[in-house]
């Protein structure tokens, strides 16, 4: 989670004010201002280096897998349950989670790799993902898509 937030700026905060929930509402400078609750501060270097580094070695989508895998075993995977302390490890998975498909979404040149992620039946059959997890890494992917078909429908109706 340390590592996300240092090398691409978006930080995950808990607390969260009235002003900063009205500016979600803005356009993406505001919603990047706004959304990681600190001002951008300039990662470009380090932004780079960790999407070579996820790209290059074509870890994205295990950390990503492994991170809600993790998240959902630490509910239902333990016998002996400390509620304080399952809540606290549930939350900071459920964040680095949230970091890193924020990461790899606001990021134009991890477009390449998103639309290579597998579809969402193999998502929530093979890796075992949950359907939030799943939807939440497909976002872009069926946005992208739907955009496709809003486009395909105006030419036709134009014609």
């Amino acid at each position: 989670r340390e590592v996300i937030q240092r090398m691409s700026g978006i930080e995950i905060s808990e607390e969260v004010t009235e002003s900063q929930l009205e500016a979600v509402c803005g356009g993406p400078v505001l919603l990047a201002e706004a959304g990681f609750f600190t001002p951008i501060r300039h990662t470009e270097r380090s932004n780079q280096r960790l999407q070579e580094s996820l790209g290059l070695n074509d870890i994205w989508l295990p950390l990503c897998v492994l991170a809600s895998q993790q998240r959902h075993s630490i509910v239902f995977g333990n016998e002996e349950r400390h509620i304080k302390l399952t809540a606290r490890l549930y939350d900071q998975c459920q964040d680095t989670f949230t970091q890193l498909g924020q990461f790899l979404t606001t990021n134009p040149t991890n477009n390449q790799s998103l639309k290579t992620l597998p579809s969402f039946e193999e998502l929530s059959t093979m890796y075992h993902l949950q359907a939030d997890s799943a939807f939440f890494l497909l976002r872009t992917k069926l946005s992208d898509q739907v955009s496709l078909i809003i486009s395909n429908l105006s030419i036709l109706s134009l014609s």
